[in-house]
């Protein structure tokens, strides 16, 4: 999946690097970031984000609470994030481990 997205990006004209992983420690090697894009759903946001953004950053992170979720848009204060809008929408939700719901005992006997 990352290495079509990376070829659809450059033929599009981004110059990006991409990352598969666990999403819950940023992306310290490269930091800091004025721009990050979540694709997981979390109930707080990651100390990480903070620490790995520059004041002035933009945030688009879905988020969650109990059965509700929605996809906020931050702004980074010099020490916070500041909510400046709310869109309804879900995501899969960020884990520790790779999230596949769909790899169920159920699923697993078929195979």
């Amino acid at each position: 999946m990352i290495a079509r997205a990376e070829q659809l990006l450059a033929r599009a004209g981004y110059e990006v690097e991409l990352r598969c992983g666990d999403g819950q420690h940023g992306w310290a090697e490269h930091a800091p970031y004025d721009r990050v894009i979540a694709w997981c759903s979390v109930a707080d946001v990651q100390a990480a984000l903070l620490d790995q953004t520059i004041p002035g950053a933009v945030l688009v992170l879905p988020m969650r609470a109990g059965e509700h979720q929605w996809i906020a848009r931050y702004s980074r204060a010099e020490d916070r994030l500041i909510e400046e809008a709310r869109l309804p929408g879900s995501f899969i939700p960020l884990t520790p481990v790779p999230f596949r719901p769909w790899a169920t005992e159920q699923v697993a006997r078929r195979v």
